[in-house]
């Protein structure tokens, strides 16, 4: 048996294998590409481009590409390894979403930084906002620094009633996040699309802890 021959054999062995455990967990991929992305196969995902794979394939489901997976698993080496193979870093997916957004929503900052380095817009918009909406959305401070730090609006406008980070953050009772854009100039008078400001917001919201930290700011109204 030649070597391409057991080469062959063996990644379809670990293909099977993987597409089972991948089944078990209730996840289903497009391609093979995107399960080895998505799961940090660093190897196989090596594999599979060197045999000629589509490496911006989109999902027939979200039309997200390997990266966009591997940048939302937080999966650094693969996709570092897919930049280097010229993946598509501003890809859109459905709802606008970049792998940055991905990265940021999921709070993978080394992700975020590869990516970034790419020269990938830090406040490219999305149904969802930009990154650091989407990273002020889920707490995700040390991201919401880090796209600070490489030029993001901290102004932008986007997600729910066209809010800033800030009312995003304050909504969601994030009081690290809030700190962190506050220290870094967020405008606390800022209202969104129906004139409410990052204080109505998080009082709409129940969020008592929030109120204080926004008042101790100097947040009145």
């Amino acid at each position: 048996m030649t070597s391409h021959v057991i080469q062959n054999l063996a990644a379809t062995v670990l293909a099977v294998a993987l597409a089972a455990a991948a089944a078990a967990q209730g996840f289903v991929y497009d391609t093979l590409l995107h399960e080895a992305a998505a799961t940090g196969d660093l190897e196989l995902v090596g594999y599979l481009l060197d045999r000629g794979a589509d490496i911006d394939r989109r999902a027939e489901l979200d039309a997200a590409t390997p990266l966009h997976l591997a940048a939302r698993q937080g999966q650094t080496a693969v996709v570092r390894l897919l930049v280097a193979r010229g993946a598509a870093v501003g890809a859109r997916a459905v709802g606008g979403l970049t792998p940055l957004h991905m990265a940021a929503a999921a709070g993978h900052g080394g992700v975020a930084e590869l990516l970034l380095a790419e020269g990938v817009p830090s406040s490219a918009s999305s149904s969802g906002g930009t990154p650091m909406h989407l990273a002020a959305l889920e707490g995700h401070a040390v991201v919401i620094a880090l796209l600070l730090r490489h030029g993001a609006d901290i102004e932008a406008r986007g997600g729910e009633f066209q809010g800033t980070p800030l009312m995003t953050a304050a909504r969601n009772g994030h009081v690290a996040a809030v700190e962190t854009l506050l220290r870094s100039g967020a405008d606390m008078t800022a209202r969104d699309d129906v004139g409410m400001t990052a204080l109505a917001r998080a009082r709409a919201q129940g969020q008592t802890e929030m109120v204080e930290v926004l008042r101790r700011h100097g947040v009145l109204r």
